[in-house]
């Protein structure tokens, strides 16, 4: 059965029911990698560890078909239900070229049962061509499989491992399945170890290749040197230890001693060095780092669970480095563009993997809008030199990812955390006269916002009328036209002043020292710029323990539950009305939604629970280099 055929079979199938969301374990482009494997190779004998849910299996066994004849036995702990192999099977029409095995045991169990049941002699004889481990997704279990399979693989066999990058904590449910693990356990990429400790060192493996952006490694069996191979190697190896000079070339079993990492050649050691980063932040002309730098990377990358695998620096110019990661606009410039090639230039001569950070959609700002206001026409044109040159893009929305994919097709987002460390444990309580007389109403935001504000101008301004002497405004920043305050007609307004602390950390610390505001609100136009916007400001104001109103759009309407942990208005004047309105007159649903929100965010969205995140995407954009991928790979056995 062809490749195309099997697959069109299985999206087919409708799943009954809700679980499970897909019958696929595996990316497309892994399974038609497989299948050209197993058919130019005519393989006819192949074992997958960890059945899931049968896809791949019948994409194997459609394989097998082809060539004509062959098995593969698929071994798992339990038969899967409602959606399993034998399901899939009958579904899509395959002849009985699948095994299932259950073992509640584990396909260990089976492979040293196989194991006993082949050894003659005192000799294991192999009997697979081709094998996936696709299981546990533990070190402990699949290192033992892969030692294991290895003495059941025929000469010139393939074997493939799934989810390199994978960790157990990004499981939804890993509380429920992994929650007994230690830290550790749950953090490592446990299968990348795997690869990087038992299958590449092993002396019998060779032609290591890792493809679908670092996901999926596939090491060969070597084949039986002849004498006269065996002889020509050990008169080399003895050549080079009797002349004592470096040699550029290598053995292959020195090549499987040796792995390309950060553009240098290191020794192999039993555990990974930490790589170096170098952060080209985005900074003013007083070299002070933004406050996106600092929640976007400082933090994050100095958060001490990162410790172990980061050796972080910072600067305002390159220094050499494992990973150059450049956020934004970088640096101000009468020459950007120049200055981004330039720098591209010395990271690549260097050997450093490129990630390049960005957190707004700066490619569709209006000539009109403020935050367009210092962007030249050369930075926008460096800005997409940088996307279209790294090896990895770090964005903070699923929209964001969607408007820069034309220009690189490796983006992960990861959300933004606040660092726990600079917020109070609980929030202050103020107990000013004034607090006592009006309500306080607050906004915080970088000057960008004056088209926000406007939006929701009028609604304030209705509000106060129906109830004087009820509220006040405050505002940290917002708009970059002092105008707008006079959209706001006799509303008493109170614009505070931040002083000396700019700097993120020292601002944060100061808000948690001088907001005491009832209700805060975050309006925000629904238009191409915004759409890519994140929820910042709900981790703010949460953070604070002030309720607020959001804009029912795509920045909020993922986060924010109506009336749970926030108030979602839709974007007209008597919406915000109702909502303002709402909100001030009813303490206790403010208490509550204050009280929610602070939970939620601290539960969910700190660096205590989401400083990995960073680590997996910049693992995964730097591991994804030190290998060729499976399409430049014969996979034809030699």
């Amino acid at each position: 059965m062809k490749i195309d055929s099997i697959l069109a079979s299985l999206e087919s199938y409708i799943i009954p029911g809700d679980w499970p969301p897909t019958i696929f374990l595996l990316p497309e482009g892994a399974m038609r990698d497989i299948y050209d494997c197993v058919v130019k190779n005519r393989f006819s004998q192949c074992i997958e560890l960890g059945t899931g849910h049968g896809a791949t299996s019948c994409v194997i066994a459609a394989a097998l078909e082809e060539v004509g004849n062959g098995r593969i036995v698929t071994i798992d702990k339990t038969l899967h239900q409602p959606v399993n192999a034998n399901v899939l099977k009958e579904h899509t029409g395959i002849r009985d070229t699948i095994e299932f095995v259950v073992e509640p045991l584990g396909y260990n169990w089976y492979l040293a049962d196989l194991i006993a049941k082949q050894t003659v002699d005192g000799v294991c004889e192999p009997i697979f061509d081709f094998c996936l481990i696709d299981g546990a997704h533990e070190f402990e279990p699949d290192a033992l499989a892969f030692f294991l399979v290895s003495k059941l693989l025929k000469p010139g066999g393939w074997v493939v491992l799934d989810d390199l990058n994978f960790a157990l904590r990004s499981m939804s449910f890993w509380r429920e399945t992994h929650g007994h693990l230690s830290e550790r356990e749950l953090e490592a990429f446990q299968i990348g170890m795997v690869f990087d400790l038992a299958v590449r060192q092993h002396p019998d493996f060779t032609d290591f290749r890792v493809s679908e952006n670092g996901r999926v490694g596939w090491a060969r069996k070597k084949s039986p040197k002849s004498n006269a191979e065996e002889q020509q190697e050990n008169t080399f190896i003895s050549a080079q230890i009797n002349s004592r000079k470096p040699s550029l070339q290598l053995t292959s079993a020195a090549r499987e001693r040796v792995r390309f990492e950060g553009g240098r050649l290191k020794q192999r050691s039993p555990v990974s060095d930490r790589r170096r980063i170098h952060v080209l932040f985005e900074h003013s002309p007083d070299l002070r780092p933004h406050g996106c730098s600092y929640i976007r990377l400082l933090l994050p990358l100095g958060y001490p669970i990162n410790a172990d695998s980061f050796e972080v620096t910072i600067g305002s110019s390159y220094e050499k480095a494992d990973i150059v990661i450049v956020e934004r606009t970088w640096r101000p410039s009468d020459t950007p563009l120049n200055d981004a090639e330039q720098l591209v230039g010395k990271l690549r001569r260097d050997g450093a993997r490129f990630i390049y950070s960005i957190d707004d959609n700066l490619l569709d700002l209006k000539l009109d809008e403020p935050a367009r206001e210092n962007l030249t026409m050369q930075q926008l044109m460096a800005i997409r030199y940088f996307i279209r040159k790294a090896d990895g893009v770090i964005v903070t929305t699923n929209p964001l990812k969607d408007r820069l994919a034309p220009l690189n097709n490796s983006i992960a987002v990861v959300q933004n955390a606040l660092d726990e460390r600079l917020w109070r444990s609980e929030p202050s309580s103020d107990v000013s006269e004034s607090r006592k007389r009006r309500k306080v109403i607050g906004y915080m935001g970088t000057h960008t916002h004056d088209a926000d504000l406007m939006m929701i101008a009028q609604a304030l301004v209705t509000v106060a009328r129906k109830h004087p002497d009820l509220i006040e405004l405050q505002f940290i920043g917002g708009f970059a036209d002092s105008a707008v305050l006079g959209a706001f007609g006799d509303v008493p307004i109170k614009v505070l002043d931040v002083g000396s602390n700019v700097e993120y950390p020292a601002f944060a610390r100061w808000m948690v020292d001088n907001v005491f505001w009832d209700l805060a609100v975050a309006p925000l136009v629904d238009n191409d710029f915004n759409r890519c916007k994140s929820d910042l400001k709900f981790l703010d104001y949460s953070a604070l323990g002030v309720p607020g109103i959001y804009s029912r759009v795509s920045a909020y309407d993922g986060t924010v539950q109506h009336m749970e942990t926030g108030y979602l208005s839709n974007n007209d004047i008597q919406s915000w009305v109702e909502a303002i309105q709402t909100l001030l007159s009813d303490d206790g649903l403010r208490q509550t939604l204050a009280h929610n929100a602070r939970e939620d965010v601290f539960s969910n969205r700190t660096l205590e629970h989401r400083a990995q995140e960073w680590r997996r995407a910049i693992l995964s954009f730097a591991l994804r280099q030190h290998s060729l991928e499976v399409s430049e790979l014969d996979l034809s056995a030699r």
